[in-house]
């Protein structure tokens, strides 16, 4: 019997792959994971990172997984370029019209390019 909901679970294994360590194999994740279920049902405790560490070191003391020390690092999203002046000099007048009704980013650029009183 769960003593837990799904969302405590996530935020424990996300806490615990941020904080201590992450997997590359996709495969050993969701072993710990499974894992770390099972201890949760057999003794009633809560998912928090260190019921995922206590499932990796006994997976590991097993020799069902091999040791790793990474931690997950969240993919570099690369920064939106804002608007410049030359880039807005360059459109036609029409071309800036249909784009600034669309609204969206273009037309929050520009209306930052006027803010600052650029154009």
């Amino acid at each position: 019997m769960n003593y837990f909901d799904e969302q405590q679970f996530d935020e424990a294994v996300s806490r615990w792959m941020t904080e201590h360590r992450c997997s590359t194999d996709d495969a050993v994740n969701a072993l710990i994971m499974k894992h770390a279920g099972e201890i949760a049902d057999a003794s009633g405790v809560l998912p928090s990172p260190s019921l995922f560490e206590r499932s990796y070191v006994e997976l590991l003391s097993e020799g069902k997984i091999k040791e790793f020390h990474d931690k997950y690092v969240a993919p570099v999203v690369e920064q939106r370029k804002r608007l410049t002046v030359e880039e807005y000099r360059k459109l036609s007048a029409r071309e800036v019209t249909r784009r600034y009704m669309l609204g969206g980013v273009f037309r929050a650029d520009v209306d930052q390019l006027i803010a600052e009183k650029k154009i």
